[in-house]
């Protein structure tokens, strides 16, 4: 039998499940199973959510195997299983409150008996009989492999990837049968939402080119949700929707406008069924906030300016709400394909005549306009100032000890593109001049290096600059085109800008 982690069988927090979900309803649930071969254990009944299980009863098997689970308020739909201890038993479908189960250890799921509930006189019997054409695709797939490795037996491989295909087609016309003969079924839509997208062969031109290049693309767009009924969240606690949803982002080009316009698409769909809306607005913010691919931060700062709202967000506190935008807020002005904000700053000789002139004046609003007065005089070193082809900005800490693990990549960097029109601009994010400047001149730090001693130029608020190392890649016109990169990262995309191949840079 397989087996379940019992630990996940933890009650859905609030945060999962909305109270309307548990809405008062006199009727209530009674679900009585009997598995015969056991007697005096505690059987638990858990539901699936997404990606994960959650305990929702429990109740004891008497001597005669059987067990009554119990309810003031009906169960939500969708798929739950029975577990004994840590061995789980069977799946069933709940739509229906009332109903009977019964069953003995030698098979559970052939001997299994159902009374008042025609959901499940369906769902086991497409167990059973999806079982046994699965076990006769699996076994003819193994002889058919087993055949393929030996040149003489090319005749009996065929054989049995004929009888694979046999039974692969008899699953796919007995789903449709049970769909076709059990219209509007939970159970029915489960299967539907299951059902892989078939997609038709790329239309073609008289003269034989493509309608579209891209038309096989397109149309997984258009039709992979066609037989999704977003007006009940029943799949949501089910094994399906979450990989689906996972499957269908997966697949989309990871772009972040592409991504934004597919999930606005999806919660438009799901606007009217809480639950569902919920659990897509949370997938797709957390998904993205954690991605691997650069400059997706674009996507659940949206997410958040667009969904998080009081209105729409009711399963988060205010405090919550307030503390994501503004943090989304912050991101919005460096955002990948932004011209990135321009910074003033100062380099070693003009930072080092600002704190001569000002280290003796406590008063700010006198110590700034004498800071301003010598910027006037001498002129800072403007970001977008800077002429190069790519600009690449680093803000850096010499206390700091990723910055000191990163810079010896970062000067090799330097010297090898600095021809191709590459250009650093180095941020020394602290206010130590004395640490910074000797460590710029210890380590040879040709490229543009500046400092802002006082903050005149807050450039924290405007980068958004939590931790350092950040390293941000500009083109000529100073529109971001990646940040947040490892050095790795930085040569690789700069190889890609530059066309660069390592057999031409050899």
């Amino acid at each position: 039998m397989k087996r379940i982690n019992i630990t996940y069988l933890t009650l859905l927090v609030s945060l999962l499940l909305s109270p309307s979900l548990f809405a008062q309803n006199k009727g209530g649930y009674e679900i009585k199973i009997r598995v015969k071969g056991y007697k005096g254990e505690m059987l638990y009944l858990a539901n699936y959510f997404a990606d994960k299980t959650y305990k929702a009863d429990s109740a004891l098997l008497d001597q005669n195997g059987w067990a009554i689970f119990k309810g003031k308020n009906p169960l939500p739909c969708g798929v739950y299983m029975t577990a004994l201890g840590y061995t789980k038993l069977f799946e069933f479908a709940v739509n229906e409150q009332f109903f009977t189960l019964e069953t003995d250890t030698a098979d559970l799921v052939a001997n299994m008996k159902v009374k008042g509930s025609a959901e499940n006189d369906m769902f086991f019997k497409y167990q059973l009989v999806s079982g046994e054409l699965g076990s006769k695709i699996y076994k003819f797939r193994n002889l058919m492999l087993a055949a393929e490795k030996d040149s003489t037996k090319k005749k009996e491989a065929a054989v049995w990837r004929d009888s694979m295909s046999l039974n692969g087609r008899k699953e796919v016309n007995y789903v449709k049968e049970v769909v076709a003969k059990n219209p509007g079924k939970m159970f029915t839509q489960m299967l539907q939402t299951m059902e892989e997208l078939q997609i038709p062969a790329t239309p073609l031109n008289p003269d034989g080119s493509m309608v579209d290049s891209n038309f096989k693309y397109h149309y997984f767009l258009a039709h992979y949700w066609d037989k999704m009924d977003f007006t009940r969240d029943c799949m949501l606690r089910s094994p399906v929707f979450h990989n689906k949803l996972k499957k269908y982002f997966d697949q989309i080009l990871q772009d972040p406008d592409s991504i934004i316009y597919e999930a606005d698409r999806i919660i438009a769909k799901s606007k009217g069924t809480p639950e569902l809306y919920k659990y897509i607005v949370q997938y797709i913010t957390n998904t993205y906030a954690n991605s691997s691919f650069i400059c997706m931060d674009a996507v659940p700062v949206h997410m958040i300016l667009k969904y998080y709202t009081f209105k729409d967000c009711w399963w988060v506190d205010s405090t919550e709400i307030i503390r994501s935008r503004t943090r989304a807020e912050a991101m919005l002005p460096t955002l990948c394909h932004q011209i990135a904000p321009n910074i003033a700053m100062h380099d070693s000789l003009l930072a080092k005549e600002i704190i001569r002139i000002v280290k003796t004046d406590t008063i700010i609003e006198s110590r700034n306009a004498k800071i301003l007065a010598q910027m006037a005089k001498f002129g800072t070193t403007d970001l977008h100032k800077v002429k190069a082809e790519y600009t690449v900005i680093i803000f850096w800490d010499p206390d700091c000890s990723h910055c000191k693990a990163e810079m010896p990549f970062l000067k090799e960097i330097y010297e090898k593109y600095h021809k191709y029109g590459v250009e650093f601009y180095g941020v020394g994010v602290e206010q130590e001049y004395d640490k910074w400047v000797n460590y710029v001149r210890s380590n040879d730090l040709k490229w543009i290096n500046v400092i802002d001693v006082y903050n005149i130029s807050e450039f924290r608020k405007y980068y958004d600059i939590s931790s350092t190392p950040v390293i941000i890649l500009l083109d000529k016109n100073k529109k971001i085109l990646a940040k947040k990169l490892a050095h790795d990262g930085l040569e690789l995309y700069l190889k890609h800008e530059l066309k660069i191949s390592d057999k031409k840079e050899k």
